[in-house]
């Protein structure tokens, strides 16, 4: 039952912050991104670090340094199309099971798995250290800064779309590459 409410004021908070976001990144140019041509295609002309596909956009992918064997990976996402989203979870190479994970300030401060996160059409969300996150379980390596890995993102409707993330210090707050103009 508290897990039930404790999901429903995260979504809820979630969503109000994606709503009430603009759709400008901040200072960031939407028609400067690069455009991919298929799913698990990524843009390669921001140095990885901007995939688009089917109205969705995804922006400065990172993680920090890790010698744990699991990781949190953080990114901008922005769903430009008309129909809404849900965040499945995903999968690496470099490790197991990603999994759709948030903060939980009423248990602590102690991540929950929450399963899945919707997006709606024309919404916006920061994944951050502080709140919502993608979990990587099972790592076969350290994470050293300034290393990069490929990642899927399971995105229903559209399907597997591969981003790179960028590996920053263990102590990182943002992506090193965070405000400025693509």
């Amino acid at each position: 039952m508290a897990l039930s409410r404790l999901f429903l004021i995260l979504l809820l908070l979630a969503w109000g912050a994606a709503w009430a976001s603009d759709d400008d990144h901040g200072d960031h140019d939407h028609d400067d991104h690069a455009e991919a041509d298929a799913h698990d295609d990524h843009a390669d002309d921001d140095g990885d670090h901007v995939t688009r596909v089917d109205g969705l956009e995804i922006l400065h992918a990172w993680a920090q340094a890790t010698e744990s064997d699991e990781a949190r990976i953080f990114m901008e996402i922005a769903n430009e199309g008309d129909a809404d989203l849900t965040i499945m979870g995903g999968d690496t190479d470099i490790g197991g099971a990603v999994t759709v994970m948030a903060i939980s300030y009423s248990d602590g401060g102690k991540p929950v798995d929450i399963g899945t996160f919707p997006l709606k059409a024309g919404a916006e969300i920061d994944l951050t250290p502080d709140g919502l996150f993608l979990h990587v379980s099972d790592l076969s390596q350290h994470l050293d800064q300034g290393m990069s890995f490929d990642m899927h993102i399971d995105i229903d409707p559209i399907g597997e779309v591969e981003i790179v993330v960028e590996v920053e210090a263990a102590d990182a707050a943002t992506h090193s590459h965070a405000g400025h103009n693509h």
